[in-house]
């Protein structure tokens, strides 16, 4: 076989390999997560608690404008969750094991979104990464990939097809799209794992902006807070891409406000 052959097919499986990798490790990882149950006093919280916590939230990170809704949706993304067009904000209604998680969960969807109306330069570029780059860059990895494949496979049944094609035969030569196909993923790879330190940044600035709020108007939940609060620097990643669907609100695993699959 043409070694050009094998390097084709060979970058394009190193880049596969990592990209399945990180998806098997993500499994595993929201599969083991153990989100235990806060001992709390108070086991529910009531509908109309939650709706003045989230009408005096609205003052407390100035966006009184805004039209919070709280519901159940199958639509759970916290980049996505603010309607910048229609002035609204849905924080999906997801299943919480205690009163902590469900709090921690309605105030980070609301001081992030805070941060993306005040046009915070810091969350607007976590925001492009998570609800635009990334997807995207997963989408032309498949593509350029496949069309990599397609030039190996194609060359192995009928080589004497690229002999009347300079650009056919550069391509096949320096195998240019299983190496974008590499580069594609090494960068896929880093956007996903490497910002270890914003997602830390980011629960550490919540927790010093939320704190004054919940002294003041949660007292008697600060102990629950203070426990999701725990539990959210456990995981490490913003966004964990795995094999689990997610589009139901009965598959959704809670991970913490700032880490989403």
């Amino acid at each position: 076989m043409n070694y050009q052959v094998i390097i084709g097919f060979g970058l394009v499986f190193v880049a596969w390999f990592f990209i399945i990798t990180l998806f098997v490790r993500n499994t595993l990882l929201i599969r083991r997560t153990n989100v235990l149950p806060i001992n709390s006093a108070d086991d529910n919280i009531s509908t109309s608690r939650i709706q003045e916590i989230i009408s005096k939230a609205k003052m407390y990170f100035n966006i009184s404008h805004v039209n919070v809704i709280y519901a159940e949706s199958n639509n759970i993304s916290l980049m996505h969750s603010y309607d910048r067009k229609n002035n609204k904000l849905l924080i999906p209604k997801i299943l919480f094991s205690s009163v902590g998680y469900e709090i921690d969960w309605i105030l980070g969807y609301m001081w992030y979104a805070s941060k993306i109306i005040h046009k915070n330069k810091q969350f607007i570029l976590y925001n492009s990464i998570y609800k635009f780059i990334i997807p995207i860059l997963f989408s032309l990895l498949l593509i350029v990939s496949g069309i990599a494949i397609i030039i190996v496979g194609f060359y192995i049944s009928n080589p004497s097809f690229y002999a009347d094609s300079d650009e056919l035969q550069f391509l096949f030569k320096y195998q240019v799209f299983s190496i974008i196909s590499l580069i594609l993923c090494m960068i896929y790879f880093l956007l996903v794992v490497a910002p270890v330190n914003w997602k830390e940044n980011m629960e550490f600035n919540f927790e010093s902006e939320i704190r004054t709020f919940i002294n003041n108007v949660l007292s008697d939940f600060k102990t629950d807070f203070i426990a999701a609060r725990q539990f959210a620097h456990e995981i490490k990643q913003f966004y964990l891409p795995s094999f689990i669907k997610t589009n139901k609100v009965s598959d959704y695993k809670y991970l913490g406000v700032f880490s989403f699959h």
